[in-house]
């Protein structure tokens, strides 16, 4: 599960359907229609079907669903407190939480998919906070795969690759980035900010004093790239997707670099001004390439969140005028749910840095995972089939 709640002291509601308020704490249960049972009176005498509220149950503004990691995740990987960056209202946990990728198995949230049950705390919230939020308020189940590189029928090695999608008149098309060198070469192909002496240049001569850093390989890895790293980039005040990564020169590089300062001379980037330099590239190569996402070691995730109340044509998360309706995502106590994948469209979600925390968001959505959710014994929601979509 992608999260689970800080604490739980949980007051126990009945509701009379699904869309009246709630009552008296006579009946802790959530009464189902008859349409909404599969055997047995679950939820009325039986008492099994327990509505609780979960610390982050109502709207309010206390509480805080973070649109990106790096709104609470900091730039020295730490997690944030206080300041800009608050405390969510949700554990939102990582890609190593789930599966760690240095022992190549399930973290401590994870599990293999070998058939057996999960145990996860309930989380119930106001239809409104899942209107508002969406994926970031509901818990969701995150599916981890490993993606392999064939050119010409020949598997590839690599440590990652990067992704640039782009929308053509044809539709999406995806151009690969199978290594960290491709990537860099593609980066300061694209580069017009940065710049070196030019070795041919003497004054007087009608040759450029200046030249964009080298993108050409030769007969093997361009000396300029070691001085570059591939990082995600952390802006003030303006988050990014966690799997979006950037170009950045490197202080203290091996070779003098200049870029085009306020008053546009060429300026020595030191480190007075290596931010600035920075930025001057990030915002160059976001025009030239737009976003680029980066596959740590090929893995990817896709998120699916849990539908309690089902059969009730209501739109769902991700779809246009998605307007939520109470009990349809929940984990409720004493059910379980099945998760049946009935395939995949697209491509998964990419990470950048393993440890960051995963914020589920509907910008994702368009890929695919087919999927269906069921829930049974104790109280079985049906199976909730799905596609799965990044």
């Amino acid at each position: 599960m992608i999260f689970n709640n800080f604490t739980y002291k949980a007051l126990n509601e009945r509701l009379d359907n699904a869309s009246d308020p709630l009552r008296s704490l006579n009946t802790p249960s959530w009464n189902f229609n008859t349409s909404d049972k599969t055997g047995g009176n679950w939820g009325i005498s039986g008492h099994r079907s327990f509505w609780a509220l979960s610390p982050s149950y109502y709207h309010n503004k206390q509480l805080f669903f973070p649109s990106h990691a790096d709104e609470i995740y900091g730039e020295n990987k730490e997690l944030l407190e206080g300041g800009v960056a608050k405390q969510s209202a949700l554990v939102y946990r990582t890609f190593n939480d789930i599966y760690n990728i240095d022992k190549e198995a399930p973290g401590t949230f994870g599990f293999a998919n070998d058939g057996s049950s999960q145990y996860t705390l309930e989380h119930t919230m106001q239809a409104s906070m899942v209107t508002d939020y969406q994926k970031r308020a509901v818990t969701c189940v995150v599916v981890v795969g490993k993606y392999k590189i064939k050119v010409n029928g020949t598997e590839q090695n690599f440590d990652n690759f990067y992704i640039r999608k782009l929308m053509t008149q044809s539709g999406a098309k995806n151009v690969i980035y199978p290594s960290d060198t491709k990537m860099k070469q593609a980066f300061l192909e694209s580069n017009n900010t940065l710049y070196i002496k030019n070795p041919n240049y003497t004054a007087g001569s009608s040759v450029a004093e200046y030249i964009l850093v080298p993108f050409d390989l030769g007969e093997g890895e361009n000396e300029y790239f070691k001085d570059f790293v591939i990082e995600h980039p952390f802006i003030k005040g303006a988050p990014v997707p966690s799997r979006y990564v950037t170009l950045k020169l490197k202080d203290n590089a091996s070779h003098k670099y200049y870029y085009l300062n306020a008053a546009g001379a060429k300026e020595e980037v030191t480190s007075a001004n290596l931010a600035d330099a920075n930025s001057d590239l990030y915002n160059n190569l976001i025009g030239m390439l737009g976003g680029i996402e980066e596959y740590h070691n090929g893995y990817a995730y896709f998120e699916i969140p849990i539908r309690h109340l089902w059969g009730r044509n209501n739109k769902n998360i991700g779809e246009k005028d998605f307007q939520a309706q109470l009990g349809q995502y929940a984990v409720v106590r004493n059910h379980a749910y099945n998760i049946n994948v009935e395939g995949i469209d697209g491509i998964g979600i990419g990470i950048s840095d393993p440890d960051a925390p995963i914020i589920p968001n509907v910008e994702n959505d368009n890929y695919s995972v087919k999927t269906e959710i069921r829930v049974q014994r104790w109280r079985v929601v049906p199976t909730q089939n799905v596609v799965l979509k990044p």
